[in-house]
């Protein structure tokens, strides 16, 4: 069963994918996690972890390899929405916070390039050990295409990225539906 890879060796779920919607397409398996949003101050600044947004996580999970773009959304605990508008109307805070595209990477349980070294010897898309790589920059470009285009677009993007990385077979030709309707858009 397709599912298995998110169960510890205690058959419990990963903590990681305890707030996930999970479905099969195209022969891969969609993730799409919702990490809480936090306020972990702290006036021991070595107990400061800040706060933090909701974060969401889309990953496209086949044969123990995956691809992932996380977004940093701005939806913040109720009594830390309360604190950034007063001050916004005090003028202590210029702007709201707003999304961010924070990373688009794989994870992969063998190296991909030489001298690539593993990331963590427990990951749950790999099933163990994991060599992971990303991009904050290309984060930027699809959080604009999310936002103009849509969920379908990004899963496309992400079946794009998985056959660039993982299929040696890939010839590259390649398009989504936005680049066909918008080859220039971005």
């Amino acid at each position: 069963m397709w599912y298995n890879v998110f169960m510890n060796i205690d058959n419990q779920i990963e903590p990681e994918l305890k707030h996930s919607i999970t479905e099969m397409a195209n022969g891969y398996c969609r993730i799409l996690t919702m990490k809480p949003p936090f306020d972990k101050r702290d006036p021991d600044p070595s107990k400061n972890y800040g706060i933090h947004g909701m974060e969401l996580r889309f990953v496209l999970l086949k044969n123990k390899r995956a691809v992932q773009f996380i977004v940093y959304t701005p939806i913040y605990l109720p009594h830390v929405m309360e604190e950034f508008k007063q001050k916004l109307s005090t003028g202590e805070m210029k702007s709201f916070p707003e999304i961010i595209g924070a990373d688009v990477g794989y994870h992969s349980p063998e190296p991909m390039y030489e001298g690539q070294e593993s990331f963590d010897d427990d990951c749950v898309f790999t099933g163990g050990r994991c060599f992971y790589d990303g991009s904050g920059l290309r984060a930027h470009t699809w959080i604009k295409i999310w936002l103009k285009h849509g969920m379908n677009v990004i899963w496309q993007m992400m079946e794009h990225e998985w056959q660039s990385n993982f299929n040696p077979d890939f010839d590259g030709e390649w398009q989504t539906d936005w680049e066909k309707e918008e080859p220039s858009t971005f």
